[in-house]
């Protein structure tokens, strides 16, 4: 394995672990800051559901009092007593056209029509087996609610009711799969209240009502009121929309050609959930051409039959805009805070390392016989120095021994030298020493020392 060098070691650990953290933290910030910013923007959304609902409901009184308090006008109660019927349908023309009602219907107490205000040529069916003219004639109260109003019906108040109420469908991704190609029927905000006799009996019942198809007023109001009617990059930044069971019949939603988004239809999920299910949705949902944060409740009868759905939508985009910004701001707090730590990785690195690279050049000359060689002991780390002394002290001491060894190496030679001149000496006297004997040894065997004592 090839060696790495420590300062090499050091900033790749360092740059590592910056890395892996710095990517964390992007990680957790984006999920924290989206999930934040979103929370709050479904929590505004679910707010606006409630602000629509309210102006909703407002709609449905403000018609439940326009017919209550025209149910308890005299001229009714006189009309109907003398059987002026064209004074009267006269009168109710003119209060359907100032509260701007598109039904006005007066009944007999049997609930037969003797007056309809919008299309006073038709009278005498009966209206026993709609639900909120019986119920004033089974308890003699006010009601009011949001209905379903069949054609037939709709074509007796008027063509026009009927033309309005007419939408075709338009094919929408996601959407329930369905066979039915239109919608003939209208939904209607409806009120209905007795009309009472100066004895204290039912004469009558008078019901009016609002078409809901193609009428803009509500969810207009809506998007003034709740979103102040605020663009983001050429698009409506909250919407509004009233449904007719799974059809926008109203509905400030735009297509991708600019109009109103009549006729389209909303997700199957959505379906299933608000009016199959009857519970509220809040989440994100593709509204036609575009992601928005939408909540939508049911629009029941007066049953508690889910009908149709009031929706409100805040366009995603700027909050997704918002996310991005906030986390791009995020991230350069970051790769700043990353590139100050490098830069101190760097130093702490240098810092390490010179005094490490230091010792070991000493160690090397250490080694090629430079005894005694010192690195510099001051650094800015209490172990670095240390380790710097203790090369230091360990290098004097090599220096030392070395000249103590050199010290004895000269008094070695010394006693060698006189050693050898003792052995030089010795070896001279022996050499003489051993010749005499050897000659002395040779005049023996030779006779020598015979003759010299015979001649003696």
């Amino acid at each position: 394995m090839a060696a790495i060098k420590l300062r090499t070691r050091i900033l790749g650990s360092f740059f590592a672990v910056i890395a892996v953290f710095a990517l964390l933290v992007a990680v957790l910030g984006y999920f924290i800051i989206d999930k934040a910013i979103m929370k709050r923007a479904q929590a505004k959304v679910r707010n606006d559901l409630n602000s629509a609902r309210e102006l909703y409901r407002q709609e449905i009184d403000g018609v439940r009092t326009a017919v209550r308090f025209t149910a308890l006008r005299y001229f009714i109660k006189e009309a109907m007593s003398e059987g002026d019927l064209k004074d009267l349908t006269a009168e109710l023309g003119k209060i359907r056209d100032e509260e701007s009602l598109d039904v006005l219907v007066l009944t007999d107490a049997s609930g037969r029509v003797i007056v309809r205000a919008g299309n006073p040529s038709v009278t005498g069916d009966s209206q026993m087996d709609d639900a909120l003219v019986s119920r004033v004639l089974a308890r003699n109260e006010v009601v009011a609610a949001t209905c379903i109003v069949p054609r037939e019906e709709l074509m007796k108040n008027g063509k026009d009711l009927a033309d309005r109420a007419h939408i075709k469908l338009i094919p929408t991704p996601k959407a329930v799969p369905t066979e039915q190609t239109e919608v003939t029927c209208g939904m209607m905000l409806r009120a209905a209240a007795p009309v009472v006799g100066y004895n204290g009996s039912i004469i009558g019942v008078l019901y009016g009502g609002r078409l809901l198809n193609r009428n803009y007023e509500i969810v207009d109001k809506i998007k003034e009121t709740v979103f102040e009617a605020g663009s983001y990059k050429g698009k409506d930044v909250g919407t509004a929309t009233i449904f007719q069971g799974d059809v926008r019949i109203s509905t400030n939603v735009r297509t991708e050609d600019g109009t109103r988004a009549i006729g389209t239809r909303v997700s199957r999920q959505v379906y299933e959930q608000v009016l199959n299910r009857q519970i509220r949705w809040v989440d994100r949902a593709f509204v036609v051409t575009d992601w928005f944060l939408t909540a939508y409740e049911p629009i029941k009868d007066i049953d508690g039959k889910a009908i149709g759905m009031l929706y409100v939508g805040t366009l995603e985009q700027p909050f997704v805009d918002m996310t991005r910004n906030i986390f791009l701001v995020f991230i350069g707090i970051v790769s700043i805070a990353t590139l100050l730590a490098g830069f101190l990785a760097v130093l702490l690195a240098g810092a390490v390392s010179r005094p490490v690279a230091s010792v070991v050049t000493a160690t090397r000359r250490l080694a090629d016989g430079e005894l005694g060689y010192e690195v510099p002991s001051q650094t800015n780390t209490i172990e670095l120095s240390t380790l710097a002394s203790s090369f230091n002290e360990m290098s004097a001491q090599l220096r030392d021994r070395q000249e103590r060894l050199e010290k004895v190496n000269e008094e070695l030679a010394s006693l060698n030298k006189t050693y050898l001149d003792m052995v030089g000496f010795v070896s001279h006297e022996l050499k003489g020493i051993v010749a005499t004997t050897i000659l002395n040894a040779a005049g023996v065997r030779d006779g020598l020392f015979g003759e010299i004592n015979a001649q003696q």
